[in-house]
């Protein structure tokens, strides 16, 4: 069964026991339940119970250890002005709640997949949440170009992919969410099937653009004739004065 009409049979039995409730947590219980409408009968039992009657989205998240729509917008958000050490607190933010780092990069990619199907009126209706989150769903996929989109799903998926055999999970996440930052600003070229994997500076590095802006071809003056030319072991042609021939043993230049 679509999520719709889980939400539709579930707002029925909630108005029959005369619950209250947010369509939001509605739709939290069926996409829990994936389809089957007895987990989602079971899972609204439950909730209804901890939640006394009152079922609302922020007690169905807690009690069903959901993270919360609010953690993948702010997250895009960052990633999208390539904030990347603010992205990296916002990653040990919901690790430290208890979620597992693969939980959450599946969790961004079914975002990044709901923010392009927003983008296009014919795939508006493959969008499974509420009424709320589609809103903020297509204005914040109006910030997203098309390509972007494709690349941080293509990034996601090889992470998820990937996660199972790598050695430092937490560093797995932390890179892939590196390159969608530096995708969003077209700094990461890779593409295709083999992107090229280049990983930019994350940090304001102040020196770095000094030396990158002083003008180029700047040579350092040249030696004081003493100086350049006492290192000599013997008499030898001195190249800053014109092919001087220079005597280590009184260090003065003479002509030829």
């Amino acid at each position: 069964m679509t999520v719709e009409n889980t939400v539709a049979h579930l707002q029925h039995v909630a108005d029959e026991e005369g619950y209250v409730y947010e369509m939001e947590a509605l739709h939290v219980i069926a996409e829990k339940a994936d389809g089957g409408m007895r987990d989602a009968l079971s899972i609204f039992d439950q909730v209804a119970s901890f939640c006394e009657g009152n079922i609302t989205y922020k007690k169905v998240i807690e009690d069903l250890n959901v993270l919360d729509y609010d953690e993948y917008f702010a997250m895009t958000d960052l990633l999208l002005k390539c904030a990347l050490p603010e992205a990296m607190v916002q990653l040990d933010k919901v690790l430290s709640h208890g979620f597992e780092a693969n939980y959450f990069i599946g969790g961004l990619a079914s975002h990044f997949r709901n923010l392009l199907m927003c983008r296009n009126e014919q795939t508006l209706p493959l969008l499974d949440v509420s009424t709320g989150a589609r809103d903020r769903y297509r204005e914040q996929a109006q910030k997203c170009q098309p390509k972007f989109l494709y690349r941080a799903l293509k990034l996601c998926n090889d992470c998820d992919m990937s996660y199972r055999t790598a050695r430092n999970k937490r560093l797995l996440v932390e890179l892939t969410l590196i390159q969608v930052g530096q995708a969003a600003t077209g700094e990461d070229e890779g593409c295709g099937r083999g992107p090229a994997k280049r990983l930019k500076p994350i940090f304001n590095v102040t020196a770095a653009k000094a030396a990158a802006t002083s003008p180029k071809g700047a040579q350092q003056p040249a030696p004081d004739c003493y100086d350049c030319c006492k290192t000599c072991c013997i008499c030898c042609t001195c190249r800053n004065h014109g092919g001087a021939t220079i005597h280590r043993s009184c260090g003065d230049a003479k002509r030829n």
